[in-house]
C-alpha cells in the first residue's frame, strides 16, 4: 500500500487542532463560552469530528474490496 502524504499531513493537522495543548497561549479568549462550552472544548470536538469524517472517508474510498472467486 502506497503511503499518501496529503492524508498523513491532514491527520497530523487535525490531531494538532483536536489536542488543546496550545490554548494557554490565547489566555482569556480560550475560556470564553461558545454555545455554552469553552472555546477550546468546541475546537477539540470539531477536530475530533474532522478526524472521524476523514477516517470514514478513507475506509469507504480506499479499503480494498474482496474478490469473490
Amino acid at each position: 500500500m502506497k503511503l499518501r502524504w496529503p492524508i498523513v499531513v491532514t491527520y497530523l493537522l487535525l490531531f494538532a487542532i483536536a489536542i488543546p495543548w496550545y490554548w494557554s497561549a490565547f489566555g482569556e479568549a480560550a475560556t470564553q463560552p461558545l454555545l455554552g462550552l469553552p472555546r477550546w472544548v468546541m475546537v477539540s470536538i470539531l477536530g475530533s469530528a474532522g478526524i472521524s469524517v476523514l477516517t470514514s472517508w478513507i475506509i469507504l474510498k480506499h479499503w480494498p474490496e474482496e474478490d469473490d472467486k
